[in-house]
């Protein structure tokens, strides 16, 4: 808490008489900006910070003028990209991609604070054609980061509108605080389609056609790839089963993913 908080509201009783207590042995001019929340409605409800973090937690970002900010974090950067979305009119391009730089800048080094993103960053601004707009660019995105606690370097903007920096990197960003990798993707982002886990399916009943002299296949998969099997019952699996010369049983586990599949 430094001298630019304009005040603390805190809904715990007990949490507000801990932070007095603290605040009149270290900081007792500041006592006065402790509030202490007595409102039924939750605080977070109260002044929308239940859906301002959703927000950031939100790949995209919409800016006013139409614009948009896509923040991609990875283990070693992040990579901004602005867009424009949608131009005003092709005779005035280079105003249009100046104003959205601009609001951008300015919306990154928010985003920047409120996500706690450390490291790399790699911003990718949309392309300008005067210097003087490039530069422009760059010194409001450095005015809005000297609210930020943590340190920054900022390299100049290229030719191509693309700023590198590096931010303090004091903790785990916000998102890789509050969420876990996921177990279908394993932090990718995308899983297989059903057609290409359809395929592996067909190759792994194969393979295990090979290995048995039994005449039954038993196979379990999800819901989702049974009834895409029944779908294209005649041109997979039929071949299939002359080729193999099984029977192959098809059943449904709902505990499944659409990427395993099991082969007895």
């Amino acid at each position: 808490m430094t001298e630019d908080v304009e005040k603390v509201i805190v809904d715990s009783k007990e949490e507000f008489k801990n932070i007095i207590r603290f605040i009149n042995l270290f900081m007792p001019s500041l006592k006065n900006r402790i509030e202490m929340y007595n409102d039924k409605m939750p605080i977070f409800d109260k002044y929308g910070v239940e859906k301002e973090i959703e927000r950031i937690f939100g790949r995209k970002i919409l800016l006013k003028s139409g614009g948009s900010i896509v923040i991609e974090q990875t283990e070693g950067m992040v990579a901004i990209d602005v867009n424009t979305e949608r131009f005003t009119g092709k005779k005035n391009v280079e105003d249009t991609v100046f104003k959205t730089n601009m609001e951008a800048a300015r919306e990154i080094a928010r985003q920047i604070r409120l996500r706690d993103i450390g490291g790399i960053l790699i911003i990718d601004f949309i392309d300008m054609r005067t210097k003087d707009n490039r530069e422009a660019v760059q010194r409001e995105l450095e005015k809005c980061l000297r609210k930020d606690k943590a340190r920054t370097r900022i390299l100049s903007i290229s030719p191509i509108g693309v700023v590198e920096m590096t931010r303090q990197r004091v903790r785990k960003s916000l998102e890789r605080a509050m969420f876990q990798e996921c177990p279908y993707c394993h932090g990718k982002g995308l899983v297989k389609s059903i057609k290409t886990n359809s395929i592996e399916a067909l190759r792994k009943i194969e393979r295990m056609a090979t290995t048995t002299d039994d005449k039954n296949i038993d196979v379990w998969v999800c819901a989702e790839l049974f009834d895409y099997f029944k779908e294209n019952e005649k041109t997979l699996i039929v071949p299939l089963t002359r080729k193999c010369r099984k029977n192959i049983n098809f059943n449904i586990d709902d505990a499944m993913r659409t990427d395993e599949i099991m082969v007895i």
